[in-house]
């Protein structure tokens, strides 16, 4: 009867440990903190001052996009990431100067709208759109982290500004 325990124990043991440890460095997402993406810097690649941005993508009508992944080009680095449930995205290690070309993404990979945005530094924090469809981001030197939101228009253009409703955690 003792090995019938002993053998339950161990069993026991084996699954906790098993199914435990690999939690220990899971980190629950929430809607302040979204799943961050990998930069697009190559390993070794780094900017100093580098900047992370907190992108919100959603619909003319206000609705989060989701189910749609994002392409971000920055030279001839490329990469796709998908949007969380909230229709955001976070994006880390990017240079403060920069040109990055956002696509939203449909789920065959085929591209909805793009927005190139020309990001600098200034003396204010700004995020807007020109006529042309072109975005600009300008960035204080000490900012380390800028809110974006992003709205996919119905024609296919993206509009690109400062989403002013939510403190980036």
């Amino acid at each position: 009867m003792k090995s019938i325990y002993r053998t339950a124990y161990v069993l026991l043991f084996t699954f906790l440990l098993l199914f435990s440890g690999g939690c220990t460095d899971t980190v629950e997402a929430d809607h302040s903190s979204s799943s961050s993406a990998p930069p697009l810097a190559s390993s070794g690649d780094t900017w100093e001052g580098s900047l992370t941005i907190l992108a919100s993508f959603q619909r003319e009508d206000g609705s989060p996009l989701t189910e749609q992944s994002i392409r971000l080009s920055a030279g001839d680095k490329s990469a796709e990431y998908p949007l969380d449930e909230w229709g955001e995205l976070r994006v880390s290690g990017l240079p403060r100067k920069m040109t990055l070309e956002v696509t939203v993404l449909d789920k065959e990979s085929g591209p909805l709208g793009t927005i190139t945005i020309s990001f600098s530094e200034g003396t204010v924090i700004d995020a807007s759109t020109d006529q042309e469809g072109a975005g600009y981001v300008v960035v204080k030197e000490d900012t380390e982290a800028v809110d974006l939101l992003f709205v996919l228009c119905d024609d296919g253009s993206i509009q690109c500004d400062l989403d002013l409703g939510r403190d980036i955690a």
